[in-house]
């Protein structure tokens, strides 16, 4: 038998896991862990989805904490003879439910888990953590040993007083630990629900509470949860503990006043957010305490809403008690927190969460539930040539219920492979969605995707089924192999097709485990076959969230609208924005474009406020500038008072004419955008945001708001690191890594890290820049090393030219193949004048306008139009030579 061996319960809870966490850092017992599942690899895998961004608490599972099967709402068998020490931390601490549901888990769990402790033969001490609050409608000091209150200000607080008395008048060795008003942790901010005094923080961020029914000078009883846990560790081993009580609360002297509490809010804000927060007028209400009391007497649920919430909350902050900590200072030591201290690392936690509830749910299952949201309803749109159809987000969930009954129907099992393919619009992002919830592995295809290519990537990944809902794609998909099944959706479904429709009764939930294969997401294939990159359902939904911190706060509370217009299979698309929405309480709007080509009619009908897009849009918005009349004024004249007014003209023109003039950021990624070009635009004033990711990692930097550095790809997102290898490679780890490639070893993955292939440096604040490719450097016959990268994208400066690929491996000088849109009358003096700018070796000498367009069919394009060089090199080597001929 271990010397200590620790049952844990409440371990999915916040207080749970942050005792779990000091028992690893600062003890050698064996633990384990009850957790409600039906299996222990159940259990397992709801711990790793909970603890999932710790990486102590994750691997610490099936290891050092086991985790066993129960649910303390039910009698309990005893689990394991060895336990010598119960900390039982589980417990309902909604104010706001019912008195059923209190007493089930605070009186009838705690009875429970009493007497299977009462069985244990090695039991040296029963921890049961309880609240200061059962103090009740009491006064003044409260000492740790005294009585019971008689009467509380709410039904929790009496079911936990309840829960004491069943442990003292059990025959366990007891001590009890009675917490203040518990907040995140102190070092990380960690916590699980934003209630109680996160509740109120989030209205006085949103600017909602402009006058509060308190004192400046009340108290408010805040205690960091990661010092609970650590003092219920070390009393859980104190000699002579046994028996006592102990207020695990600040010290009376170091708590904070309403008023200091709120400035240093405000201030906080100001820092980190960009918002000035008015200051509130205190007007204290003291009968919001005695309404209070009585709104928490009912015994029913309370349904929640913004007067429900504070109702509830009002005797907390009308709090008068002052708990007495003598025990706690004899057996735990003084209480040495600053509030202050502590208090920017919950806010920023808080913040990044958007005051979401953290649970262990999938990013699918939390997409069915924000879309029944009655406070912050989610609407989708399909934009078509036809007019805009209307979806809700109820109906969006009768869809996606629909789906996974299909799926189950075709025999689709946990892990899977599922291809979809076809224009973006709702049912196709239902598809997506059931997928993930039948647990099934989604593998998206690009629909300009060939059909020899499309044969291969479901060869690859051992698709069964394949949801199709495009024309392109429906002509390549018929050589497939008759074991995979074709299910045509959107304008592709006819009559006697299988719909979702037909499978409308409640759909059978699968638990989904967070570390579990979620989706393939294949690359572009620019240097040859295209590889599968794969990504876990924590990851899915750890790049939602982060997504949604990069906008501002404003943005995050404001109503969303956005426009899904790039394919569906693009990881932009396809994980960051198909995902963030999700993630944020707020209004939504999500507009499907189901044809490309009507993107600048959608736009001013849209009016987004956030957009991304390849640099071409970009490009050819410029272009536009410069053919308008005011545009070639503003562009001809001289710096001063006359040009900045025209700019501001030209600007609120372009943007209004564009659909653009609400949105708070334009995003530009997937490929290099000119420095010249980013800079023309912030000379009229419109700033573009680089985003830099891969499909290996969708989003790894960001140029942010205020921190706008051209030509940086922007800073590391949160928990990503960007390190520079000592040949220049990038080199990134973070939550976003995929998991590696599918059936394929490589060296690109090393020890979680992504070793991106992109060249590049960072300066001392941190921003990113990338100067190339490693693969796309060419070494003249002279031995120069030139950036191809850079070339082109000079070149793709030129306003007529669409695609360029420069050449000159192993040859005396760099020539260009060229493919031109429009007049290309000034391009000769264009490329001179680009030349002028560069080195002598990277100088272009000559060029080819090629005039047969790159195409996808003889694969010089990749499904996401990217150039594959060597295959154009190859396809024209005959011309090249032309170049190079004579000299």
């Amino acid at each position: 038998m271990a010397e200590r061996t620790v049952l844990v319960t409440g371990a999915t809870g916040l207080v749970g896991t942050e005792v779990v966490a000091q028992l690893l850092t600062t003890t050698n017992s064996k633990i384990y862990v009850l957790v409600r599942a039906n299996s222990e690899e159940e259990a397992a895998g709801r711990l790793r989805a909970l603890w999932w961004g710790d990486e102590t608490l994750v691997n610490s599972v099936g290891k050092r904490v086991q985790p066993i099967t129960g649910d303390i709402i039910k009698p309990l068998d005893t689990p394991h003879m060895d336990i010598t020490h119960v900390i039982h931390c589980a417990a309902e601490t909604g104010v706001q439910k019912s008195r059923r549901e209190l007493r089930n888990i605070n009186i009838d769990g705690t009875r429970h888990v009493v007497r299977m402790a009462e069985l244990l033969p090695h039991l040296q001490r029963f921890i049961h953590v309880s609240t200061a609050y059962v103090a009740g409608t009491q006064s003044g000091v409260i000492t740790e040993d005294g009585p019971l209150a008689t009467q509380f200000y709410s039904q929790y607080e009496q079911s936990k007083a309840e829960a004491e008395q069943i442990v003292r008048a059990a025959t366990v060795p007891y001590i009890i630990c009675r917490s203040g008003m518990i907040v995140g942790n102190s070092q990380t901010g960690r916590t699980r629900n934003f209630n109680t005094i996160y509740y109120v923080l989030k209205l006085i961020l949103q600017g909602k509470m402009r006058v509060l029914p308190i004192s400046s000078k009340q108290t408010v009883n805040l205690i960091p949860v990661d010092h609970v846990a650590q003092q219920v560790v070390n009393l859980a081993f104190a000699p002579g503990a046994e028996g006592h009580t102990f207020h695990l609360t600040p010290s009376a002297d170091s708590l904070p006043q309403a008023g200091e509490l709120v400035e240093a809010v405000r201030a906080w804000a100001k820092a980190n957010l960009s918002i000035d927060i008015p200051k509130p007028i205190y007007l204290p209400l003291p009968m919001l305490r005695t309404i209070g009391k009585r709104y928490n007497a009912g015994q029913e649920a309370k349904k929640r809403s913004l007067l429900s919430n504070l109702t509830a909350l009002m005797p907390y902050f009308f709090d008068d008690h002052v708990f007495d900590r003598t025990n706690t200072d004899q057996f735990a030591g003084k209480y040495q927190l600053n509030w202050r201290s502590y208090l920017p690392t919950l806010l920023e936690f808080a913040c990044r969460h958007n005051f979401m509830r953290v649970n262990d749910n999938t990013i699918f299952q939390q997409a069915v539930q924000r879309r029944e949201s009655r406070h912050y309803p989610i609407t989708y749109y399909n934009i078509t040539a036809h007019g805009t159809e209307h979806v809700t987000g109820h109906e969006m969930n009768m869809m996606v219920n629909g789906y996974v009954n299909l799926l189950h129907e075709y025999g689709v099992k946990p892990g899977d492979k599922v291809a979809l393919s076809g224009i973006n619009c709702a049912e196709h992002a239902a598809i997506d969605n059931a997928i993930g919830l039948a647990g099934a592995v989604s593998v998206p295809i690009y629909y300009t995707t060939p059909a020899d290519e499309i044969a291969l990537l479901m060869a690859k990944s051992g698709v069964r089924l394949f949801f199709v809902g495009d024309e392109r794609v429906m002509t390549n998909v018929e050589g497939l192999s008759e074991n995979i099944q074709i299910i045509p959706f959107g304008p592709m479904k006819k009559e006697g097709s299988p719909s979702w429709t037909n499978y409308t009764g409640q759909s059978a939930s699968h638990l989904t485990l967070s570390s579990e294969l979620a989706t393939i997401r294949y690359t572009s294939g620019t240097t040859g076959e295209p590889k599968g990159v794969m990504f876990s359902y924590s990851q899915l939904k750890w790049m939602g969230e982060v997504l949604t911190n990069l906008l501002s706060w404003h943005d995050r509370n404001s109503e969303m609208r956005y426009l899904s217009f790039l394919p569906m299979s693009h990881v932009v698309e396809g994980i960051l924005a198909a995902y963030a929405p999700y993630c944020m309480l707020c209004k939504a709007k999500i507009y499907y474009l189901t044809n490309f080509q009507m993107l600048t009619q959608a736009l001013p009908k849209v009016r987004p406020t956030v957009f991304f897009s390849v640099p071409r849009f970009y490009e050819k918005l410029w272009e536009q500038i410069e053919q308008n009349p005011l545009g070639q004024r503003y562009l001809m004249m001289s710096n001063g008072p006359l040009k900045r007014l025209t700019a501001t003209l030209l600007r609120r023109a372009v943007l209004r004419k564009a659909g653009l003039d609400k949105c708070s950021q334009l995003l530009v990624g997937s490929a290099p955008i000119s420095e010249e070009l980013l800079l023309h635009f912030r000379q009229l004033g419109i700033e573009i945001y680089n985003a830099y990711g891969q499909t290996e990692a969708p989003l790894i930097t960001l140029s942010r708001l205020d921190d706008n550095v051209i030509p940086s790809i922007g800073t590391p997102l949160p928990d990503t690191t960007v390190d520079i290898a000592p040949d220049g490679e990038l080199v990134v780890s973070g939550p976003q890594v995929a998991l590696g490639y599918y059936n394929l070893d490589t060296t690109t993955f090393k020890d979680g890290k992504l070793y991106t292939g992109d060249l590049g440096h960072k300066d001392t604040d941190g921003h990113v820049y990338i100067s190339g490719r490693k693969k796309d450097m060419l070494i003249t016959s002279y031995g120069k090393n030139i950036n191809c990268t850079k070339i082109e994208q000079r070149l793709m400066d030129i306003s007529c030219v669409e695609h360029a690929v420069l050449v000159g491996e192993q040859r005396p000088y760099c020539t260009a193949l060229l493919w031109t849109t429009g007049n290309n009358d000034t391009l000769a003096t264009d490329v001179e004048r680009m030349n002028q700018q560069l080195s002598h070796p990277e100088q272009v000498k000559r060029y080819l306008i090629i005039s047969t367009p790159l195409s996808i069919a003889r694969g010089e394009l990749t499904p996401n139009l990217k150039v594959k060089r060597n295959v154009v090199i190859e396809h024209y080597a005959q011309q090249i030579e032309t170049l190079y001929a004579n000299g």
